[in-house]
C-alpha cells in the first residue's frame, strides 16, 4: 500500500440514522434504492405503489443521507440520496449518515459499489436462504475499506465521473434505439382480415409446483423449468437463477427453439401478456403456472408472432382483457386464442419482420457497447482502489478550481 492510504471500518465512516417519518407522512415522498440507478423516487420508477398505506414507521432519508437494502446490498443496492428530495424509505432498509469528513462522498459511492465490496457483502451476509440473506448494520459497520489520500480521492472520483458521463451518453443511444424499435414494432401494417391466434399456435399454461419441489441443481428425475423470475421486465429470458422440478406430467408442454413465453398472471397488470423469445438454452424447459408456452404451428410464424404480440397495441389489448381488479390479474387462454392477428401478404409481413429485426440488432449492438464500457469502468475502479497504482499529479489540470483546492 502506498503512503497516505489508510484502512477504515465502515463504522468509523458512517453512523446509523433511524429517524421515523411519524406524523409527517402526508407530505413525504417515498424513495427506493435500486441496484443500478441508486436512490430513486418510487412514484417515477415503479408502475404501481410499492409503499405501505401508512408511512408512519418509514425511515427518513434526507438529501445526502445513505441507504442500503439489507437483503440486496450484494447486488449493488447501496447509495447516497442524490435526488434532491427529502423522503422516506421502507423500514426494511438501513439508513445512515457520514460522520468522517476526511472522506469524499463521491469516492465512497465508487468504493461501496465496487466489485470487491459487492463480493464482501455477499460473503458476510447472514441467513441460510440465499434470496433472504441479510447484512445487518452491526456486520456492515465491521467491514473495512481502503481510503486513498484526499487528492487521490478527488482524481479517482473525477475520472470515474468522466467514464460515467460516457456510459450515460451511450445508454441514451440505447434508449433512443429502443424507442425506435418500439415505434417500428407498433406500426403494424393494415390488414383486410385477421386470424385467431389459436389457429396459428398451440398454447398452454405451465403446471403448479411448490417451492419444496424445486432444486437449484439438476439431478435424477429433475426437469428444468422457467419461473417468473426468469422472465423479468427487461424482456429477455434470464437464466441467472435456475430451477429444476421432479414429477412433471408427460403432457406438460416443453419449449422448443421456436416457442414464445408469455406472462399469464401478475400483480402488475402491465406485465400480463409480456412476451419472450425462446433461446437454445431453454429448449426442453417447462414453464410455470404463471406463464404460457406458445408454440407456433408453423415455425415460420415465430418471429412474426413475437413482434406482433409484444407491440404496444396488442399489449394494451391484453392488459384490458386481463381479469381481476385487485391482487393477481390473469389473462385467460380462451381469450388469447381468440386474439386477432393481422393476416398480411408475404411481402408485407417479411418487410415488417425485417424492420423489427434491424432495429433490434441496433439495440443489441449499442447495448453491447454500454456493457463493455461498464466492464471497463469496473476494471479501472478495481485497479485505482487497490492502492497499487496512482493517478499522477498532472491529472489535476483536468479538475475544476474547487476540485483543485480539495485535491491539495
Amino acid at each position: 500500500m502506498r503512503e497516505g492510504w489508510v484502512r477504515k471500518s465502515l463504522g468509523e465512516i458512517f453512523e446509523p440514522s433511524n429517524e421515523r417519518i411519524g406524523s409527517a407522512q402526508d407530505h413525504t415522498d417515498v424513495l427506493s434504492v435500486t441496484k443500478y440507478d441508486g436512490v430513486v423516487l418510487a412514484s417515477q420508477y415503479f408502475d404501481k405503489r410499492v409503499a405501505s398505506k401508512s408511512l408512519e414507521k418509514y425511515k427518513r432519508l434526507n438529501v445526502g443521507d445513505w441507504v442500503y437494502s439489507t437483503i440486496h446490498i450484494d447486488e449493488g443496492a447501496i447509495a447516497r440520496n442524490n435526488t434532491g428530495v427529502h423522503g422516506a424509505v421502507s423500514p426494511m432498509y438501513t439508513t445512515m449518515r457520514m460522520k468522517d469528513r476526511s472522506v469524499l462522498p463521491e469516492i465512497l459511492e465508487n468504493i461501496l459499489q465496487s466489485p470487491e465490496m459487492l463480493s464482501t457483502y455477499y460473503q458476510n451476509q447472514q441467513g441460510s436462504i440465499n434470496r433472504r440473506r441479510s447484512l445487518p448494520w452491526k456486520k456492515f459497520a465491521s467491514l473495512t475499506v481502503l481510503i486513498p489520500p484526499l487528492a487521490e480521492q478527488q482524481r479517482i472520483a473525477d475520472l470515474m465521473d468522466a467514464v460515467d458521463t460516457a456510459i450515460n451518453a451511450a445508454q441514451a443511444e440505447v434508449d433512443a434505439a429502443e424507442g425506435l424499435l418500439r415505434r417500428i414494432r407498433s406500426a403494424i401494417p393494415t390488414a383486410t382480415s385477421s386470424e385467431p391466434l389459436g389457429d396459428l399456435a398451440k398454447m398452454r399454461s405451465g403446471p403448479s409446483w411448490k417451492a419444496a419441489d424445486e432444486a437449484a441443481v439438476p439431478g435424477p428425475g429433475l426437469e428444468p423449468v422457467l419461473g417468473i423470475t426468469n422472465t423479468p421486465a427487461s424482456g429477455q429470458i434470464d437464466l441467472s437463477t435456475r430451477k429444476y422440478v421432479r414429477g412433471l406430467a408427460a403432457t406438460t408442454q416443453r419449449l422448443t427453439e421456436n416457442s414464445l413465453v408469455m406472462i399469464r398472471t401478475n400483480g402488475n397488470r402491465a406485465r400480463i401478456g409480456n412476451v419472450y423469445r425462446s433461446t437454445p438454452e431453454v429448449e426442453g424447459f417447462a414453464v410455470s403456472a404463471f406463464q404460457i408456452a406458445i408454440e407456433p404451428i408453423d415455425k415460420r410464424d415465430s418471429e412474426f408472432l413475437y413482434w406482433i404480440l409484444g407491440s404496444d397495441p396488442v399489449q394494451d389489448s391484453i392488459t384490458e382483457g386481463a381479469s381481476g381488479s385487485t391482487g393477481l390479474g390473469n389473462i385467460a387462454i380462451g381469450w388469447l386464442k381468440k386474439l386477432g392477428i393481422p393476416h398480411l401478404n408475404e411481402r408485407t409481413r417479411t418487410e415488417y419482420v425485417e424492420n423489427c429485426n434491424s432495429a433490434n440488432i441496433l439495440v443489441a449492438t449499442l447495448a453491447a457497447a454500454v456493457n463493455r464500457l461498464r466492464e471497463l469502468r469496473s476494471s479501472m475502479l478495481s485497479v485505482l482502489l487497490s492502492g497499487e497504482h496512482e493517478i499522477p499529479d498532472s491529472y489535476n489540470q483536468f479538475l475544476t478550481d474547487s476540485e483543485r483546492v480539495s485535491a491539495r
